[in-house]
This record gives structure tokens, C-alpha cells and sequence, in this order.
């Protein structure tokens, strides 16, 4: 059965607002983690090439960094550099993940991240991502629904994006995240693969 932490409801209430706004429009951004969040004084830093399946296909190297704030509370920083000819953005993003269900043996995890990202300095973004994972051994499949909005002065519309991935194990320090995500809407599809390291 599946126990959410108190006071969860009114995220995913949040969440809900933001994904049907998207619907009628669109998301865009990876994930690269998982639905379980960095222990307090936890800290994570991660570095993703991807490939964003647009025509010609556009290449971009993410850095990640992460830290644990509070129990099932992180902060997360993301900046992407396209390479040359990518005809992509670069952008910075700073965003809170907060665990909404525990990983038991009874439910996966849950969690719902909420943020903000900037495009290429003048353009900026509200994030919102609900995702789900659950561990087997050094396995972690995980899935999310990512969701977009586009702020004032530009058109406002929203990005959509359906994403799902896998967190190999290696060590007690270290992980491989092989990701792809399915643009819904506003959003072009990509397929990723990385290292996360934790201290």
C-alpha cells in the first residue's frame, strides 16, 4: 500500500496543474536520477552526453550536481552545454526533489521536482517532474512525466515529455544512468547515458 509523506497531496495537486496545462500545449529536460532522494549532507555530481533526436540530431554535454538537504529533500543543478552546430541552447537549472513515497518492499518511490531552468540567459522556464522508480539489487528502472512552462516576455506554452531510463550500480560510490525520453509535446525526443558519482 502506498503511504504518502504528510502533506504530499498538495504537490501532486501542483504537479497535476502543471501537466494539464501542458497537455494542451508541451516539456522538455532530462531527468537523470531516480525517485529516491540524496541523504542530508549527501552530495552528487553527475556528467550525461545526450542526443536530442531532432533533424540534424543535436549533441549536448550535462553536468549534474546534487545535495541532500533534509530527509526525502534535495537540490539539484543542472547546466547544459551543446556542442558545436548542435543548434541547441545552453541552459542552467536549479531545482528541489522532494520524496513523496519511500522505496519498500511493498511500493516503488516516488517523487515530485519542482524548479526553474534559464535558456540561453534570456529565457526562462518553470519545471515540474513526477517520477517513479524501484530497486532490485544494483537495478533501478525508473519513469517519469516531465512538464515545462514558458514565462513571460516569450509566448507562455508548456513542454511535454515522457521519459524512461535505467541506474546501474557499480560500486557504493557510483552509478551508470542510461536514459531516453519521448517528446509529447513541444519537446524533441532523446537518448542519454552517463556517470553519477556520490560522495
Amino acid at each position: 500500500m502506498l503511504v504518502l509523506r504528510p502533506g504530499s497531496w498538495r504537490l501532486l495537486l501542483l504537479l497535476s496543474v502543471l501537466a494539464s496545462f501542458g497537455c494542451e500545449f508541451q516539456a522538455q529536460a532530462e531527468a537523470f536520477h531516480t525517485a529516491r532522494t540524496l541523504k542530508p549532507r549527501a552530495f552528487s555530481i553527475g556528467i550525461e552526453p545526450e542526443f536530442v533526436l531532432q533533424n540534424p540530431v543535436g549533441v549536448e554535454l550535462n553536468f549534474h550536481g546534487g545535495m541532500g538537504l533534509v530527509s526525502g529533500l534535495d537540490l539539484g543543478v543542472t547546466y547544459r552545454l551543446p556542442l558545436p552546430n548542435s543548434n541547441l541552447p545552453q541552459s542552467l537549472g536549479l531545482d528541489l526533489e522532494v520524496e513523496l513515497v519511500n522505496d519498500t518492499h511493498l511500493s516503488p518511490a516516488l517523487s515530485l521536482t519542482l524548479g526553474g531552468h534559464a535558456t540561453d540567459w534570456n529565457r526562462y522556464w518553470l519545471d515540474g517532474t513526477l517520477m517513479i522508480s524501484k530497486v532490485f539489487r544494483r537495478l533501478e528502472p525508473f519513469a517519469a512525466l516531465d512538464c515545462d512552462v514558458s514565462l513571460p516576455p516569450y509566448d507562455v506554452y508548456a513542454a511535454m515529455r515522457l521519459i524512461g531510463g535505467l541506474s546501474i550500480r557499480l560500486s557504493r560510490v557510483t552509478e551508470v544512468i542510461v536514459e531516453g525520453g519521448w517528446g509529447v509535446r513541444n519537446s524533441p525526443s532523446h537518448v542519454s547515458f552517463g556517470l553519477n558519482f556520490y560522495i
